[in-house]
């Protein structure tokens, strides 16, 4: 099994894309929101490659073939999880970026996943140190 798993939700199907090898974590700052004074919240992303593996093709509708429709993720954005050794990193918005090609028929899917920043900003809502499980300590 591999250490990194980019999942894709789409509708009501869910879906491991096939990765080249383990892709690095790297989280860029792109944006920030500005809430209430002293709050920061930054939207992270990641940007990653995926081979033109059989599985991928056919999760990505073939999207080199000039003339494809309904390429998922290419107009909007899937809900999307990067799962580390078993434990969700980032979740949020995957997007197909682009798509290269060459004459020899090897494929590239580049995309990108963006952090949920509401999501993480909703989490943190009214939580306190005061109450975590600190039983074990």
């Amino acid at each position: 099994m591999a250490d990194t798993i980019i999942r894709v939700v789409s509708g009501s199907t869910t879906t491991d894309l096939e990765l080249l090898d383990d892709i690095p974590l790297r989280l860029n700052i792109s944006a920030t929101e500005v809430g209430e004074v002293g709050d920061l919240f930054g939207v992270g992303s990641q940007t990653f490659s995926l081979p033109g593996t059989d599985a991928n093709n056919k999760f990505f509708n073939h999207a080199y073939d000039l003339g494809t429709t309904d390429v998922p993720a290419f107009y909007n954005t899937l809900t999307a999880y990067v799962i580390y050794q078993g434990e969700t990193v980032l979740r949020g918005q995957f997007m197909l970026l682009d798509v290269t090609t060459d004459n020899d028929g090897y494929v590239l899917y580049n995309c990108q996943i963006t952090d949920d920043v509401v999501q993480l900003k909703d989490n943190l809502a009214n939580q306190f140190i005061s109450q975590a499980d600190w039983s074990a300590y």
